[in-house]
Order: structure tokens, then C-alpha cells, then sequence
């Protein structure tokens, strides 16, 4: 057997093993999902048949509460599990797609990493067999060829040598082709994967990232980042892969919903809706700066023109119209466009901002069982004098939180008085009527709505 054969057995044989693994894994991880849906059926069935029925005060409103937090618990927890079956049925058609073995300096002896879309450890020694092409250790397979290495982590800088740089063509499972490459050997391989890529929809690209392309996906030294190129460059798929770097580094204060794209048209929404889900991440919003501002400003579809609307306009010809009142429109419609688009009215909405951030007075008094908590001087002075120095819904946020530090003993003191009447008429000492009660639970609800 030659070289090229051994090489070749070797990379089959640590695939075969991989591949066994994520089929188990998968296995178990179904099993696991399907309990926690039953779990979280069951505790769903249990809440409609008994506890709507038996809520009455203090005591039965948090046994509701307890079992509401209970079901959205096992509910998640199925939601975790179940990602983690769908990543792994990902997984186990290509589980990895690259390979560097890397030694570090004052090291005899190096590490091999396989690189993927995702990690897989060994269950038995707890070894990774596959690493998240997220993963800092990872960034060497793309920034550079056979030599002089380095990354950083956690620990500092890393440097090293890369003694092996190989990348796999693997589908449903089975090693079709490698290559030992260096940064400018891998043409081959890129048309290769670019080819599966192709259709009609957006892929992701880890498999292809380039150097420059994994420096803007990595970048975590600017708070703005612009990334400049043709039409097909790869623009949007790097804007993608580093939405699913941002939110694997930055997990524990990084949601997917925190994150907005605004697309030129929504018929980019659908051709890149599959690339976060395909990385195990759920999909972030994607809308237009048009669709956005009409959904924060609450105009209605029908309220103001769309770019493509306004574009017409601007390059419709006026000599055509033989109506003067129809080119009269036409004129002051332009100039309307002409004037919204520029410098000036920017400045004049910006100044209009700062006006209501200074001035906004929507403030009322907060009263609870006929008590005023605080008037709407005081909020007023919360908003625009004590925490002046943040953004405004900051602001607002800031001065909710204080109403409830004010309202919390009154709350405690009104869910006390009922917790007494309840024993006073379990006892016997006094008989509370049906309508006191409800009174009662009346008015924490109403504040509690009112607060929310």
C-alpha cells in the first residue's frame, strides 16, 4: 500500500468512528427529546384539568405561578435537546470538513484538529474529536498555510508551528476527496464546494472562508465593522457567519433575536434564512430600514412611500405629462424627496429628538387602592434629572424599576392583609366575604397589569 492509500485509509477509518458517534449521539439525544416533550405535555395537561380551576388567592396564584415556571422549564429543556438531535443529523452527513495538526512552541509533540461546523467530544475520554470552526484554535486553519502559526485565547497568545494543513470533501457520510493545501493551492477545492453550494438558496461558506473573509468574521477589536466589495463577493455570507461567531462567543449576553439585518429588499429574506439554522443558530430578525421604521413609528403600509416608489418618481419624465396640474405634483413631489433626503432634515429630526429626550412629558401619577406612589414630578425628575446622562427608554426602564422599589411594601402589605383574612376565616374568628376577597385580588392585579 502506498503513501497516498495509507493516508487515505487512515482519514476513512477516524471518519467511520466519527460518524458512529454522531449516530449514537443522535440516538440518544432523540430519546432524551421525546421524554421532555412528554414531561412537558403531561405538566401542560395537568395545569388546564386542576390548577385554572382551583386559582382563588395568595396561595393558589403561586402554585399557578410554580407550575407555569415548571412547564416553561421542561419546555426549554426539550428545546435544548431537540437543537441539539437537529445538529447532530447535520453533522452526520459532513461531520468535518478540514483538518491542521498544529505543535506548540517548548512542545515535543503536536495536536491534530479536525475542524467542522460544530464540536463532538469522545464520550468515553472526553476528547474533542471535531472542532467548532468557531473555536480561537481554530482560526489558524484559515489565516495561514504550513509554518509559522499562532492564535489567541483565553490564555494569551498561542504561537506555534502548522505542520499539516488538509482539507476533506465529505457527502452523506463518506470521503469522496482531500487535499494537503496551503492558502494557494486551494482553488480546486473552493470550485468544489462553491458547486454544492450553488442554488437557490444561501448556504453557509465555513467550509470556503477565505483569509480576508475570516478576518471581518473574527473581528473583535472594532465596534463597527464595514465590510466593502462587489456584488457576489460574499459580502452577506460574511455578515452571516459573523452573526454565528458573535453569538457562539458571546452566548451568555447574546441572543439571536438581539440581532437585526436590514436587507435591501425582502427577497433576500428567504434566499438567507437557511445559513444560521444550517450553524446550529437560531435565525436573527431580517427586515428593511423601510418595514422597520413604519413598524417603530406605527404608520401604517399605506402611510409613506417606499424607496422604489420614491425612485420612480425621481426618474419619471416630466415632459411626458401634459396635465400642469400633473406636473406641478410631480415637481413638489420631488423636491419633498429631494429635501427628506438631505443633510438638513436630518439634522432637524435630530434636533426634534433631542427636543423630546429633554421635554417628553407623558408622566401621570401612580396611585394603588386610592394611595398616590409617586407623581408625575418625581418621575419626571427621575427621567430628566437623575438619570439624564442615558438613552431615553434607559431612562424609562430605570425609573419603572424604582416605582417598584416604592410599591414592593405596599404589595407585601396588601398580600399580608389577605393571607390574614384567609386565617381568620379559616378559624372561624370572622366569615370574609366572597367579595372582599376578590376585591383584594382585584387590585394587586391591577397594579400588576398597570405596572407591566
Amino acid at each position: 500500500m502506498d503513501n497516498k492509500s495509507a493516508i487515505w485509509q487512515v482519514e476513512s477509518e477516524y471518519l467511520g468512528r466519527v460518524v458512529r458517534i454522531v449516530l449514537e449521539q443522535i440516538a440518544i439525544a432523540e430519546s432524551k427529546a421525546q421524554d421532555r416533550l412528554t414531561d412537558a405535555t403531561l405538566e401542560r395537561q395537568w395545569m388546564f384539568e386542576n390548577a385554572t380551576h382551583r386559582v382563588g388567592l395568595d396561595d393558589d396564584w403561586a402554585e399557578l405561578m410554580f407550575q407555569i415556571r415548571d412547564t416553561h422549564r421542561r419546555e426549554q429543556e426539550y428545546d435544548l435537546v431537540q437543537k441539539k438531535a437537529d445538529r447532530l443529523h447535520l453533522m452526520a452527513a459532513t461531520p468535518f470538513f478540514g483538518r491542521f495538526d498544529f505543535r506548540e512552541h517548548g512542545y515535543a509533540l503536536g495536536e491534530v484538529f479536525y475542524v467542522g461546523l460544530y464540536s463532538l467530544t469522545d464520550p468515553d475520554s472526553g476528547s474533542f474529536l471535531v472542532c467548532d470552526w468557531r473555536a480561537p484554535v481554530c482560526s489558524m486553519y484559515y489565516d495561514y498555510e504550513p509554518g509559522l502559526a499562532g492564535y489567541h485565547c483565553q490564555a494569551g497568545a498561542i504561537s506555534g508551528e502548522l505542520t499539516l494543513k488538509r482539507q476533506f470533501v465529505i457527502k452523506n457520510g463518506l470521503l469522496k476527496g482531500m487535499f494537503d493545501s496551503n492558502l494557494h493551492i486551494a482553488d480546486r477545492f473552493l470550485q468544489d464546494v462553491l458547486a454544492q453550494n450553488a442554488g437557490q438558496k444561501m448556504h453557509a461558506i465555513v467550509a470556503s472562508i477565505q483569509r480576508e473573509q475570516n478576518a471581518a468574521i473574527r473581528d473583535d477589536k472594532h465596534d463597527i465593522l464595514v465590510v466593502q466589495g462587489a456584488a457576489g463577493s460574499g459580502k452577506t455570507s460574511v455578515a452571516l457567519q459573523r452573526a454565528a461567531y458573535l453569538l457562539y462567543h458571546r452566548r451568555a449576553e447574546l441572543k439571536a433575536h438581539q440581532i437585526v439585518a436590514f436587507l435591501p429588499t425582502y427577497l433576500l429574506t428567504e434566499y438567507t434564512s437557511g445559513v444560521l439554522p444550517e450553524l446550529g443558530e437560531e435565525n436573527i430578525r431580517q427586515t428593511t430600514f423601510f418595514d422597520y421604521a413604519c413598524r417603530r413609528t406605527a404608520l401604517p403600509e399605506d402611510a409613506a412611500e417606499t424607496p422604489f416608489e420614491q425612485q420612480e418618481c425621481m426618474m419619471a419624465e416630466s415632459n411626458r405629462l401634459t396635465d400642469p396640474v400633473s406636473e406641478h405634483v410631480l415637481r413638489r413631489r420631488r423636491a419633498s424627496i429631494h429635501y427628506k433626503s438631505g443633510q438638513q432634515f436630518e439634522t432637524l429630526l435630530t434636533n426634534y429628538l433631542d427636543y423630546l429626550h429633554c421635554s417628553w412629558q407623558p408622566w401621570v401619577d401612580v396611585y394603588f387602592r386610592g394611595e398616590k406612589i409617586i407623581s408625575a414630578r418625581q418621575i419626571s425628575r427621575l427621567i430628566h434629572e437623575d438619570f439624564a446622562c442615558l438613552p431615553l427608554l434607559v431612562r424609562i426602564e430605570k425609573a419603572r424599576i424604582r416605582i417598584m422599589i416604592l410599591i414592593s411594601p405596599i404589595i407585601r402589605k396588601a398580600a399580608a392583609e389577605i393571607r390574614e383574612l384567609r386565617r381568620q376565616e379559616s378559624t372561624g374568628a370572622e366569615i370574609l366575604s366572597e367579595g372582599v376577597r376578590q376585591q383584594l385580588s382585584q387590585d394587586l392585579k391591577q397594579l400588576r397589569e398597570e405596572l407591566s
